[in-house]
């Protein structure tokens, strides 16, 4: 059972990734399909070898912290790029150059390589539900003729959003539990599983959906 949990993520990352090249968005959103579909092609080489790691009993915490941080990055980049105002776009490269900075300093100075950098993803929880609420505020109250559903960054901004609230508990716990309980760290990265299966998910509805009329 644990070794097929392990596949599960690449493989909805794998399928995400084949329907996002499958239906390529509108020309005005074609930029943030040329982001995204390198970024899911290096998270599956991420979640890949993360799973090798694990399976020969190796420490795999190194490469998910660079997968942290390489994946709030490109969300706050793509975040960036959709934002409508100057003044977001502003508050974006702040929150870029602030991340940054922190995770420097977490991984040199207080948490180190070793274990998974949980102040980071901590923080970087908080910069994408503040993205992704903004976003999804804007993409609903906005006056133009394009449904909702037919905008790949409503998808997108529900995606992150779930993902990051579900992933904020489970990975404030995890290297507590990696020492104390891991009976209840293996029950509490269902969580994780689940809600970025949600995520890759809804990434690939929106690529779909934003092909299709909505009436």
């Amino acid at each position: 059972m644990e070794h097929i949990s392990r596949l599960i993520l690449p493989h909805v990352i794998l399928s995400t990734l084949i329907v996002v090249l499958r239906f390529k968005p509108t020309l005005n959103q074609m930029q943030l399909w040329k982001i995204l579909v390198p970024y899911l092609f290096i998270n599956l080489i991420i979640e890949s070898t993360a799973n090798i790691l694990e399976a020969n009993g190796k420490n795999n915490l190194s490469l998910y912290n660079f997968g942290l941080a390489y994946e709030v990055l490109i969300f706050l980049y793509i975040f960036l790029k959709i934002a409508e105002t100057e003044r977001m776009k502003i508050f974006i490269r702040l929150f870029i150059v602030i991340f940054i900075l922190f995770f420097g300093v977490n991984i040199i100075f207080i948490q180190g390589p070793r274990i998974f950098q949980t102040y980071s993803y901590a923080l970087g929880c908080l910069l994408m539900l503040i993205c992704s609420i903004n976003c999804l505020l804007k993409n609903i109250l906005q006056t133009s003729d394009l449904h909702p559903l037919r905008d790949f960054i409503f998808w997108f901004s529900i995606g992150v959003l779930f993902c990051y609230l579900g992933n904020a508990f489970y990975l404030s716990l995890v290297n507590k539990l990696v020492s104390t309980d891991k009976f209840a760290l293996k029950d509490l990265s269902i969580i994780s599983l689940t809600v970025n299966t949600i995520m890759y998910t809804l990434i690939g509805a929106g690529s779909i959906c934003q092909r299709k009329k909505m009436t």
